[in-house]
């Protein structure tokens, strides 16, 4: 785009947000930023988990361990419906930053021969979708980080909705889901897997055991959210 076409641009938008000012999904209050979806107020208003909340769960024999950074509540189930189905990608950019600086500011031990790998979304979903949720948090956390990113994985199955499923239904769902798609560096010791929910662990789990198979000796479930 020109220099004039943005200048344009930014006449028209700035005209529009005077006659209909942004508004938060989440609170209804006027943004300042045209750019955002929601408020500061309300990512300060996610609530944050403690790890003896997440050592309650029940961990997938792949997982050497799992973080999570919210709970899984009303606010949090609104900003991820409006990431995955409302088209705005910039969410998942700013929830994988936030991610970067909560978690990751001084812990070197995750630095060394680590790669963090999203989980995939299946070619016909991601069509759909225009972008996969996983991916964009994954690459603010390794802007935030400067752990590298790998596109590793691939979904070669078309898996069903999993809201309904137990965890066995979820596990069965899940089997041979996933494949990667290049030979990886034996350098490559540990994995963060990279996903917006955590429930059961098994999309995490199947991911974790292709990764395992191929050579990856630790893998660590990273979630953005974790329900009750």
């Amino acid at each position: 785009m020109s220099i004039t076409l943005k200048f344009i641009d930014q006449i028209i938008k700035g005209g529009i947000s005077l006659i209909f000012p942004p508004i938060c999904i989440g609170c209804d209050e006027k943004l300042d930023n045209l750019n955002e979806v929601f408020c500061e107020k309300c990512w300060n208003s996610l609530i944050p988990l403690k790890q003896d909340f997440i050592d309650k769960k029940t961990i997938p024999d792949n997982l050497e361990f799992v973080l999570a950074i919210w709970l899984f509540d009303d606010l949090f189930q609104k900003i991820i419906h409006t990431l995955k189905y409302q088209m705005h990608p910039s969410i998942g950019s700013k929830m994988g930053k936030l991610i970067g600086e909560k978690l990751f500011i001084d812990f070197e031990l995750y630095k060394k021969n680590t790669v963090i790998i999203p989980i995939p979304l299946h070619p016909i979903k991601l069509r759909e979708r225009g972008y996969n949720q996983a991916e964009l948090i994954g690459k603010s956390i390794s802007i935030a980080t400067s752990i590298p990113i790998l596109d590793i994985l691939k979904r070669k199955k078309i898996t069903k909705t999993q809201t309904k499923m137990n965890r066995e239904q979820r596990m069965k769902n899940m089997e041979n889901a996933f494949d990667i798609n290049i030979t990886i560096n034996s350098n490559i010791s540990r994995a963060i897997l990279v996903d917006d929910v955590f429930t059961t662990g098994a999309t995490m789990n199947c991911a974790a055991k292709v990764l395992k198979k191929n050579g990856i000796k630790e893998v660590i479930g990273l979630a953005a959210a974790m329900p009750e």
